[in-house]
This record gives C-alpha cells, structure tokens and sequence, in this order.
C-alpha cells in the first residue's frame, strides 16, 4: 500500500529510533494512535518492542492483542509496571498535538518519569489522519473506535479525538 507523506514521515521517524536506541519501545493502549504504530512497526518489521499495561478483564482490549498479535506475528508482552520493567531504553508514543490536552501543546522529548528519551511519531497527524490510516490499510483495531468517532463527529465535526477521549471512549 502506498503511505501517504505523514505516514512516509512517520516510518522514517520510527526506522531513526530503531537504528539509534537499542531498544525502542511501544507502551500501547491499543488506541487509534497505538494502532496506527503498530501496523507500521509490524508492516515494516521493525525492531520495536509492544508491550501493554496490564489492562485487566477488559474482553475487547485482550480480543484485540490476540488479533494483533496473529495479525502481524508480533510478540506483546503484557506487564504489571512501567516501560522500565520491560528493558527499553526509549519511548515512543502515540501523542499528538492535536489531541494531547492534559499534557500541553506538544510533549516532552524526555520523559523524567521513566527517565527515557520519548518519541510522538504522529505529532502532526489529525484526527481524520488516523482514521483514515486505519480504514485505508485494514488495521485491526477496537469496534468501540468506531462509535467513538462517529459519535463524537457529530458533536464536534473535526475534533474527533478529543471528544471521544473526554467521553473516555477512547485513552
């Protein structure tokens, strides 16, 4: 499939990580953005670890690692802690600028929680960006995206995310 210059943009970022961190890792919640991550990490065999939080009995979100996981072949660990207790030694996120609005315009290059230089691939990536990415390349990702997103269009037309995530409909 042919990517669009955001997305060119996107796997050129992710291809600079993996070439200069030795392990790169991809915390997901298995959001909209997470997704659009993965397919390019698994798509492209990237030599990025996924892992996950430990989500609890959440059906969709373990529905959803299983089809991942099958899907592109990769493994993903799922862990009690944070990205530290996984043994990377960068971060890549799924934030974008558009949508971050408990963290400011634009994140942080290193994040002194976790003590780990951090990556937003998508930073200038709209809402509409990542949805169509997803229809557009077959991505798995969680039904409950769909609600959101149509739900949440026609109450804020082209504030998406940012609906759905105040709705908590999507992380």
């Amino acid at each position: 499939m042919t990517l669009t210059p955001l997305a060119t943009e996107a796997l050129a970022v992710l291809r600079r990580i993996a070439a200069q961190h030795a392990h790169p890792g991809l915390a997901s919640s298995f959001s909209a953005e997470d997704m659009v991550l993965i397919d390019l990490i698994g798509r492209h065999g990237l030599p990025v670890r996924v892992f996950a939080p430990n989500t609890g009995p959440l059906e969709e979100i373990h529905a959803l690692i299983d089809r991942v996981r099958d899907y592109y072949g990769l493994p993903i660990a799922i862990y009690r802690s944070d990205a530290t207790a996984s043994g990377v030694n960068a971060w890549i996120t799924g934030r974008r600028a558009q949508s971050t609005m408990d963290y400011g315009a634009v994140p942080e290059p290193f994040d002194p929680l976790h003590s780990l230089p951090t990556f937003s691939p998508l930073i200038d990536w709209s809402d509409e960006d990542v949805l169509t990415y997803l229809r557009g390349h077959g991505v798995p990702y969680n039904p409950l995206h769909d609600l959101a997103f149509s739900r949440s269009a026609v109450h804020v037309g082209d504030r998406i995310g940012e609906d759905a995530r105040v709705a908590g409909l999507i992380q």
